[in-house]
């Protein structure tokens, strides 16, 4: 590869010529990587530097991706990850602060990563891209075989250039987040439809096969017993006690239908009540219950959602955890509501919460109510479910 010369100066028009450049691509260019590549190429001749990368942050704020870059890296595009905070790059995103190094070899934040050839340039320059919400989108960075003083109207043109491609950058990922917020509604929305005809279904079957079926035999006693009322009042109440037996049986079940739909102690006796009533009922665990929360600041979508999520986060300590205690906290906090869910068992491995039916029913619960739920914890320390609810 043959570099620029180390005193190669660009005039101080080209400055305002690359900026322009760059003002237009951000107003033709929509997508990301077409952007970083022409802007890396357009920062390339105007700097006269060898090398320039683009890296933009991924969705999740955790690393940075290559999106853009001048030969002979274009390949690396799409193939290179940065953790944030890790390496210089890393360093420059986290803290939102350029770093221009001379010798970046001697600088201890310099990290190798094989597919950049890093340890083939001597100087480096890293500016932050910065959003005007002042949300850090990526990295640009400018790399020279030959030792570059950088210059103050280096740092200055950068992060002028940084500035003009982290709006569309900012813009491009709020779109990418409202489409899979969308597309994740519309996941929601479909599994809350098919829970519902399953539970509709459910509710059908338990109602066809047991109290309808139970209502039948109970008219086929009742008749029988007003046959035999004159001629054999022995099989009458024979058959009438029959039919109360059913008429019990009948009644359970109903009541039992209806306790899957709302549970009826949130009615008889409200949310804490009933939450207690629920810590009372765990085998083999002993769960302490703090609640201070105003009944009244829930509606009772939000009564029912919390009491589910309790319940099934404590079916999950008695199945899973091998506890021996456990806390269920339901608290406002700053605003927000909190139902904290947590026990001192056997812990959970990364990864493990992961999308199991109990898990998917606690979360679509949660986000039905507007609210967010989290499963953390440690193999041997326990586990904690957190439902925060904002205001």
């Amino acid at each position: 590869m043959t570099g620029h010369p180390a005193t190669a100066v660009p005039p101080a028009s080209f400055g305002h010529d690359l900026l322009q450049q760059v003002v237009d691509l951000t107003v033709d260019v929509a997508d990301v990587g077409v952007l970083a590549r022409q802007v890396a190429a357009l920062v390339r001749e105007t700097l006269c530097v060898d090398v320039v990368f683009v890296f933009v942050l991924d969705d999740d704020d955790r690393q940075l991706a290559l999106a853009g870059a001048t030969p002979p890296f274009e390949s690396a595009v799409g193939t290179v990850h940065l953790p944030l905070g890790e390496g210089v790059s890393g360093w420059v995103a986290s803290r939102r602060t350029p770093v221009m190094l001379v010798d970046k070899s001697s600088d201890t934040r310099w990290r190798r990563f094989p597919q950049l050839r890093g340890e083939e340039f001597t100087s480096m320059a890293s500016v932050p891209m910065v959003a005007a919400t002042g949300e850090v989108v990526g990295v640009l960075n400018l790399h020279t075989e030959q030792r570059r003083d950088w210059s103050a109207a280096d740092l200055s043109l950068l992060k002028s250039t940084a500035a003009l491609v982290a709006g569309t950058v900012h813009t491009s990922r709020l779109l990418r987040h409202l489409d899979l917020g969308q597309q994740e509604q519309r996941a929601l929305s479909a599994r809350v439809v098919h829970a519902e005809e399953q539970e509709r279904s459910r509710l059908a079957r338990d109602l066809h096969d047991g109290v309808a079926q139970r209502i039948a035999a109970l008219s086929f006693h009742l008749s029988a017993a007003q046959e035999a009322l004159v001629d054999d009042p022995a099989a009458a109440s024979q058959q009438l006690r029959r039919a109360q037996e059913l008429l019990l049986l009948t009644a359970a079940e109903t009541r039992s239908a209806v306790r899957a739909l709302r549970p009826p102690l949130l009615d008889d006796l409200g949310l804490e009540a009933s939450l207690r009533a629920l810590a009372r009922d765990v085998p083999g665990v002993d769960v302490h219950v703090d609640i201070d929360v105003d009944a009244a600041s829930l509606n009772p979508v939000q009564e029912t959602a919390f009491y589910r999520i309790a319940q099934e986060a404590l079916h999950n300590v008695v199945k899973h955890a091998d506890a021996s205690a456990a806390r269920l906290r339901l608290a406002h906090d700053g605003g927000r509501v909190l139902l904290e869910v947590s026990d001192d068992g056997r812990g959970i491995n990364p990864g493990e919460a992961g999308d199991t039916h109990g898990m998917t029913s606690m979360r679509d619960r949660a986000r039905l109510m507007g609210a967010r739920l989290q499963v953390t914890g440690r193999s041997g320390e326990g586990t904690t479910v957190r439902v925060t609810l904002p205001p």
